[in-house]
């Protein structure tokens, strides 16, 4: 492993704790994804933006983001 393998399976395992996350905030609580996008941000120490959450969720999921 040169360490970039390490930092690419890291980014990939928070990317799907995040997608759970969101997917779980916006489909079972019904939660907008403002504050989605603030725990998400605070609980995984991403900076993701609601732009990029909504596209995230849109591609995994088949329902329309709100």
């Amino acid at each position: 492993m040169d360490g970039g393998e390490g930092r690419t399976g890291a980014r990939e395992g928070v990317e799907a704790e995040a997608l759970a996350a969101l997917t779980r905030y916006i489909d079972r609580y019904g939660w907008s994804f403002n504050l989605a996008r603030r725990l998400i941000n605070m609980s995984c120490g991403t900076e993701y933006t609601e732009k990029q959450l909504k596209a995230m969720y849109r591609q995994n999921n088949r329902r329309p983001a709100r």
